[in-house]
């Protein structure tokens, strides 16, 4: 609900003409929801109702965003101080993947907004050490995509490593035992396994069958022709050799001498 009111706020003020009490009580409000948006498991879309029909609105965390960009040079010049703890708890709800909307856009917005606000009235920052301060990065990059100050990898050192729980690093020793009876899968390429012996497999009922040899199976199928090819080749010289049909339906006929004629009586 605070979202999208002050979301509609900053779209309707001139912050020139506001009065600097209101301006940073607001401002304080927001660092609150942004340090909130951060620590909580998720970020759903702040709504709110509005006119006669009770029409629903939705404004997500890009939109806000986007108005705190566009106040960027007033907001800078006269509220550095909050607006840059603003835009870094903002930082940090992006990071840890707490800001609905276009990612890529959010980023891009985030971007230009900490880099202005930290240069633009000289290199200054609260925070010691801020890599914000004198950092230039080249326009010609899509949404900042190659920015290290933004990547969301970094979360978890740069906000006391929440996140490093969720995966352990592998040991450069090599694989670790491990007790579990869950079956390991190898990371082997695709191409290794033309390489790999036979194996046994398993059915579905569970019992295990072995696996077809390719070039006996192809060698038994040729050779299944080969005999049946013949059989037939020599159905056909009984026909055209036999000198009646009950010549040749008799059993133990045996095949004409060559150059004798045959005849169908």
């Amino acid at each position: 609900m605070f979202i999208t009111t002050a979301t509609r706020w900053l779209r309707r003020c001139d912050m020139r003409l506001a009065s600097g009490e209101v301006v940073v009580g607001i401002l304080e409000k927001m660092v609150k929801v942004a340090d909130v948006l951060s620590e909580e498991s998720a970020a759903p879309l702040d709504t709110m109702s509005q006119g006669s029909d009770d029409v629903e609105v939705r404004v997500d965390h890009q939109e806000w965003i986007r108005k705190l960009n566009w106040e960027r040079t007033t907001l800078t010049e006269q509220y550095g101080a909050l607006y840059r703890r603003l835009l870094h708890a903002l930082e940090k709800a992006y990071k840890c993947n707490k800001l609905c909307g276009d990612q890529k856009r959010i980023r891009e917005l985030l971007h230009d907004v900490l880099e202005v606000s930290h240069n633009e009235c000289g290199p200054i920052c609260e925070v010691d050490g801020c890599p914000w301060i004198g950092h230039d990065e080249p326009f010609n990059l899509p949404f900042h995509d190659e920015c290290d100050l933004l990547s969301k990898s970094t979360a978890a050192g740069a906000h006391g490593g929440e996140r490093l729980s969720e995966s352990e690093p592998l040991s450069s020793s090599g694989p670790q035992s491990s007790s579990s009876s869950q079956p390991v899968v190898s990371s082997d390429s695709p191409e290794g396994l033309a390489h790999a012996e036979p194996h046994r497999t398993v059915s579905h009922e569970g019992l295990p069958t072995p696996a077809i040899n390719t070039s006996e199976h192809w060698s038994s199928r040729c050779s299944f022709l080969a005999t049946e090819h013949n059989t037939r080749r020599h159905a056909m010289g009984r026909v055209r050799e036999a000198r009646s049909m009950d010549e040749l339906t008799r059993p133990g006929v045996t095949r004409l001498e060559p150059g004798r004629q045959s005849s169908w009586g």
